[in-house]
């Protein structure tokens, strides 16, 4: 029986190119302007999530992915505004700690979701997601320069206000793209 073993002689197999996505992916935000968010909107995205369960830093970094050092200060400021509360953790470290929301953080959160249901991942600018940036947002415009990844497609209905709309379901980006 012949051995599928390879030859001293024979090449080894070619390594793939890094696809452009790969090559020209954005380095992590350092810090919360690097983002392209407020602090509020980070603030009212944990917040949301808080509402709907209490939950570790470590766990919000992961569902926000936003790292730590982003994150924790917007915890800090919650806390010191009696929004969200530490009910304990599985260690010294500040990402162990299990953060739960106050009334008076689930009325704020409430009234975030009021104006915005999205709970998830942070969003993030188009120019860091590799597309070009867009025009400057009218006055007044929130979250007007931001898209979700581009990995995920959107459907979305209209409101009332144009510079606004509403996530109502994510699916995977096709595949395959059609060039004519």
């Amino acid at each position: 029986m012949a051995s599928a073993a390879p030859s001293a002689t024979s090449p080894a197999p070619a390594q793939a190119a890094p696809r452009p996505a790969e090559a020209s992916a954005p380095l992590a935000p350092a810090t919360i302007e690097e983002t392209g968010l407020t602090s509020a909107f980070v603030a009212d995205l944990t917040l949301k999530l808080l509402y709907q369960r209490a939950t570790t830093a470590a766990e919000l970094t992961q569902i926000m992915c936003l790292p730590l050092k982003i994150l924790q200060p917007v915890l800090d400021f919650c806390k010191t505004e009696h929004l969200v509360e530490v009910k304990g953790g599985a260690g010294v470290t500040a990402a162990t700690y299990v953060y739960m929301i106050t009334e008076k953080g689930a009325i704020r959160a409430k009234e975030a979701i009021a104006r915005n249901g999205y709970v998830g991942a942070a969003p993030v600018p188009l120019a860091a997601g590799g597309a070009p940036a867009p025009p400057a947002p009218a006055a007044g415009a929130v979250g007007a320069n931001l898209a979700m990844p581009p990995a995920a497609v959107s459907r979305s209905r209209e409101t009332s206000r144009p510079d606004v709309s509403i996530v109502t379901a994510y699916e995977p980006a096709s595949a395959s793209t059609s060039e004519t």
